[in-house]
């Protein structure tokens, strides 16, 4: 393998080991939440705001959440590590950090421990699970728990309102959500590789109710426009089809089917008319 196309392979399988399957930012439809993820498309946000506030990472070594009311200066050090699963109403922001879930409350800039997740253990007791907020809709709040060695993504579903929490489902983290709507991954993997997503629907108890297996073998997934795109791939990673359905799954389409020339075809920025992909170790522009 050239060592150009072996530097980037190592990159993807990185991001997929730090983060799980391939995530881009969440967005919010209106009064939601938002994550507070910095990267895009491999490219640094330089802030994000959300309702009265502006927010940005610091520039040191494990960056921490900054927050202002003006984009340009005064930005506080929250003392929250940020690691791209933060996610705010613009009144509040909710992060994990020492197996709890966290309220940061930005009009006095004071934090408040909300759950405890030491109930949640990992099949092997030498293993600590690892814990991520995945997604928050209206009074849930849902988290992704990790075991490497079972090899699996648990996802639990924590009531703001009532203070329960509980497992909802096995073998599934949320990566990407839009209104009720989400896709979650359904393999644990710690490698770029094809993988099986699935679309589920919130319901009003907070439960995830499976729609459709949107694809077996995929490897990215996102929504533009208020709607969901994801790639399938045969022959490993070297033939990538893209695909494009409404929110609930319904009118699918393949828009364009690639191979690569080398060993892998990867997107790694998408918009609604174009995307930029990997072809082996070269970059490539798609234009619709």
């Amino acid at each position: 393998m050239k060592k150009e196309t072996l530097l980037i392979f190592m990159l993807i399988t990185l991001f997929v080991i730090m983060s799980g399957p391939f995530m881009v930012p969440v967005k919010a439809d209106a009064a939601s939440y938002q994550q507070l993820d910095f990267y895009s498309d491999g490219e640094q946000i330089s802030y994000i705001k959300v309702g009265s506030y502006y927010f940005k990472q610091s520039s040191v070594s494990y960056a921490s959440l900054c927050v202002s009311t003006q984009k340009s200066s005064g930005y506080k050090n929250t003392g929250i590590r940020s690691y791209g699963t933060e996610w705010t109403n613009g009144k509040y922001v909710f992060y994990v950090s020492s197996n709890a879930i966290y309220r940061y409350n930005l009009s006095n800039g004071k934090s408040k421990k909300i759950k405890s997740l030491s109930s949640i253990v990992c099949e092997y007791e030498y293993e600590s699970p690892s814990f991520s907020i995945s997604l928050i809709y209206g009074n849930y709040i849902y988290i992704t728990r990790g075991c490497f060695d079972e090899w699996m993504n648990t996802t639990y579903m924590y009531n703001i309102k009532t203070g329960k929490l509980k497992k909802i489902l096995k073998n599934c983290a949320i990566e990407v959500s839009y209104g009720k709507y989400c896709i979650g991954v359904n393999e644990y993997q710690t490698e770029a590789a094809p993988r099986k997503i699935t679309l589920y629907k919130i319901t009003s108890s907070g439960s995830l109710k499976k729609i459709k297996v949107l694809g077996e073998n995929t490897c990215g997934q996102w929504v533009v426009n208020g709607k969901f795109y994801y790639t399938k791939y045969e022959n490993g990673m070297k033939t990538m089809s893209l695909y494009r359905s409404k929110l609930n799954g319904s009118g699918e389409k393949k828009l364009v089917t690639l191979s690569s020339s080398s060993n892998y075809i990867f997107i790694y920025s998408l918009t609604e008319k174009y995307f930029l992909y990997y072809d082996g170790g070269s970059k490539r522009s798609y234009y619709f």
